[in-house]
């Protein structure tokens, strides 16, 4: 049979080891080929960011400001974020139609 979970749920094996090694070889593999990453420190800052803005209004220039890097960057690694299913951007809802463009 085919194990289908990842190491953190069918094995006997804690978070504090498996999370690290599991953003590491993210990092490493993925995100170096689909984007010319050479700061991978900062790319993993700008991942932890993100996962502190979790349930917030996304404000890309504060975000990008935090960071350290330009908006366009910032807009790039959130895209390859959310291509890797990392993250959901999602869109709020308002009846009113000009708010839910904001």
């Amino acid at each position: 049979m085919a194990r289908c979970l990842p190491p953190l749920y069918d094995r006997p094996l804690g978070a504090a080891d498996w999370f690290p090694n599991c953003i590491s070889t993210y990092l490493e593999r993925g995100v170096r080929q689909r984007l010319a990453v050479r700061d991978l420190g900062l790319f993993q800052r700008f991942v932890r960011l993100c996962a502190a803005r979790t349930g917030q209004l996304l404000n890309l220039s504060a975000l990008a400001n935090d960071c350290g890097v330009c908006h366009t960057a910032a807009r790039e690694w959130l895209g390859v974020l959310e291509a890797s299913d990392l993250i959901l951007l999602l869109p709020p809802y308002h009846r009113n139609f000009g708010k839910r463009l904001v």
